[in-house]
């Protein structure tokens, strides 16, 4: 036996299914904004985007062939430098500077999208819209979206690990730990990140 579904029951189901594409299409508004933003700089350049590739490079080299270090970059650097360097200089490698450049930009428009997720998880799509909007136009967020930095990837790392706990309310207590290696991952990345 099925009880007859009411036409409010219905009607509540279309809402939501019509709020959530509505909520979605802002989201990608926001984004493709976010995108434009960032992609506008194009004509800067940043010394640490030369001296993370030029590390990257090297430690690849290091990595493939045990080629020598020139110099202990992990004595300096702001993070691991097996790490974000070395996706950089394999992306380098591919795509060139631009190709490193828009991984930084997919890390920032993922991490604006991960933001919605778990505010909208937490409050409601208001909150995550307003959320991922005000976060898509802050100056430091179109900064980070452009140049070929750590900053990238160790924010889109907590929002990751934010992301894991947050979707990990309901679920067993252990299941928590899931966020615990990126959160390692987004220290070892950018040291500062510990902070967070």
């Amino acid at each position: 036996y099925t009880v007859p579904e009411t036409p409010e029951v219905g009607w509540d189901m279309a809402a939501s299914r019509r709020r959530a594409w509505v909520s979605r299409s802002v989201l990608l508004c926001v984004l493709a904004v976010q995108a434009v933003l960032s992609l506008r700089l194009a004509n800067t350049a940043f010394q640490d985007e030369a001296l993370y590739l030029a590390a990257g490079h090297a430690e690849l080299q290091h990595l493939l062939h045990g080629t020598p270090l020139p110099i202990d970059y992990g004595a300096y650097f702001s993070g691991s430098p097996q790490l974000y360097p070395v996706l950089a200089a394999v992306v380098d490698d591919r795509f060139g500077l631009t190709g490193a450049r828009v991984l930084s930009l997919a890390f920032m428009l993922g991490t604006t999208a991960l933001l919605y997720s778990f505010t909208r998880r937490l409050f409601n799509e208001r909150a995550a819209l307003a959320g991922a909007a005000l976060f898509a136009v802050v100056q430091s967020t179109v900064v980070m979206g452009y140049f070929a930095t750590y900053d990238a990837a160790a924010v889109f790392l907590l929002a990751l690990a934010t992301w894991i706990v947050v979707r990990t309310d309901r679920a067993p207590v252990a299941a928590v730990l899931l966020a615990a290696p990126v959160a390692v991952l987004a220290v070892g990345v950018k040291y500062a990140s510990a902070l967070y």
